[in-house]
């Protein structure tokens, strides 16, 4: 039953850490404020279109520039900014992560099973 637990957890964390990295994957778009076009525009919202089709978009509190937020390839200039993105995304991917929790659970404890019986 220990050993279950333990491999359950550890499926868990394996299934979390593999979305996380997955949710890099994702682009980043934006929302100009109405009747702006060009990079010294403000910024209306975020959106983060993950590779599983989701969408996080947060509005722009701090109405940053497109110029002041994105590089030259449409992605945000630090990490900390998409950050708060991937968190969002992987809570609304979660059910992923449990598909591959439950997929590594299966395949840990046959391998156990396996190795036992040699």
């Amino acid at each position: 039953m220990k050993k279950i637990l333990l491999i359950l957890l550890l499926s868990f964390l394996l299934g979390l850490i593999f979305l996380f990295l997955v949710e890099h994957l994702g682009s980043f778009t934006y929302e100009l404020e109405k009747g702006n076009t060009h990079s010294k525009s403000r910024i209306e919202s975020i959106i983060y279109k993950t590779p599983f089709n989701s969408e996080v978009k947060v509005l722009s509190k701090n109405k940053f520039t497109v110029d002041a937020a994105f590089n030259e390839d449409s992605e945000l200039k630090t990490y900390t900014f998409q950050l708060p993105f991937y968190l969002k995304a992987l809570w609304k991917d979660l059910y992923i992560a449990v598909a591959v929790m439950l997929l590594l659970f299966l395949f840990l404890r046959r391998r156990i099973k396996i190795e036992r019986t040699k």
